[in-house]
């Protein structure tokens, strides 16, 4: 059996595609299949993807109409044969030890069902170094990572994680399909349920290029979009049989999703969203009791974005020098370096 199957999800990537093909069939470690699903690109991606599979026998294509990341995924997923799954974005790339070390981790912890890495930004030829994310990586490796933190911290994206493909059969876990974002943490929020076997290693193998991916995410997707992923997840098994405890802990995980994806927006769109915020701490509020939100930080976090609405985030340069009017239209607030005057209109 083929060690590592590798999915690539590939749409409209055609210049940095050549860079992923060649990071990864380049691989010291050599015992590997490449599944890359051509998921109806417009571009020159499918022909650059038959040119490489002409060349390289391990490299498999599939060409599918435009359905979506999740359908391209499990696309490769049904045609993996691997004994651990692997999954790259079309324009990322992995350092070129990447399944070397893998192996040799797969070998000393057998019984892992998945294992968890860490991860470098990509921008442009740059790598910057994601240590914040490293650390957090080796705390859990000298404590251990128990289901809530593996969902809360380290569940959102299945590039820094390889999973044994026995498990992932056995419980029939596939992408969401028709959800418009976070498909890894469904995807991850689904196997975390199923009680794997985890293990954290402290080194960053994947290198995620950011200057397209989150210059589009803010403007693209509301928070309503965002929900659309709760609407999805409650109606699945895995979370109606779950216990109480653990659907909360699932809650929580859209309660962050939420929260990071209301940071993104602009002022304006944060006031055309916060009903969401809303609506949500309204439903946490209904479905749990207040001891059981007592600690939740992701609970007050949403608490104290709602308190904080209609309040105007004020610039560097605008606390030194700005003016505009007064909340009440009958005058003028001034900002010189820092010190607020405000100037009234005289009545007549």
């Amino acid at each position: 059996m083929t060690k590592f199957s590798i999915v690539i999800p590939v749409y409209n990537v055609a210049a940095y595609l050549p860079e992923c093909l060649d990071c990864i069939l380049n691989q010291r470690f050599r015992d590997i299949e490449v599944i890359a699903v051509d998921d109806g690109s417009r571009d020159e991606s499918a022909q650059i993807l038959d040119e490489y599979a002409a060349k390289d026998s391990r490299l498999k294509v599939i060409h599918q109409l435009n359905a979506g990341v999740s359908a391209a995924r499990n696309a490769g997923l049904d045609a993996a044969t691997g004994e651990y799954i692997s999954f790259v974005d079309g324009d990322d790339k992995v350092i070129d030890t990447m399944y070397e070390d893998l192996a040799a981790q797969t070998e000393r912890f057998s019984d892992t069902d998945i294992f968890v890495f860490g991860f470098n930004n990509l921008c442009g030829s740059e790598v910057r170094v994601n240590q914040g994310f490293k650390d957090m990586l080796e705390a859990f490796m000298r404590k251990g990572c128990t289901k809530r933190e593996f969902l809360l911290q380290l569940g959102g994206s299945v590039w820094t994680k390889i999973f044994k493909r026995s498990f992932i059969e056995e419980h029939h876990i596939r992408f969401a399909k028709g959800v418009p974002l976070a498909e890894d943490g469904l995807f991850c929020t689904e196997c975390a349920m199923y009680e794997p076997v985890i293990n954290v290693i402290g080194k960053s193998y994947y290198l995620y290029r950011i200057f397209r991916k989150e210059s589009t995410m803010a403007s693209q997707y509301g928070l309503d979009k965002e929900l659309l992923c709760r609407d999805y997840m409650v109606r699945q098994p895995y979370y109606v049989q779950a216990l109480r405890e653990d659907r909360l802990v699932m809650d929580m995980k859209i309660c962050a999703n939420l929260l990071f994806r209301y940071s993104l927006l602009t002022y304006e769109n944060r006031l055309k969203n916060i009903g969401y915020l809303q609506d949500y701490l309204a439903y946490l509020e209904g479905e749990y009791s207040e001891k059981e939100l007592k600690g939740e930080h992701n609970y007050f976090n949403l608490q104290g974005q709602i308190k904080a609405k209609g309040k105007e985030e004020v610039t560097f340069w605008q606390k030194l020098f700005s003016i505009k009017n007064t909340r009440d239209k009958m005058g003028k607030e001034l900002r010189v370096l820092g010190m607020c005057f405000v100037l009234r209109r005289k009545s007549i």
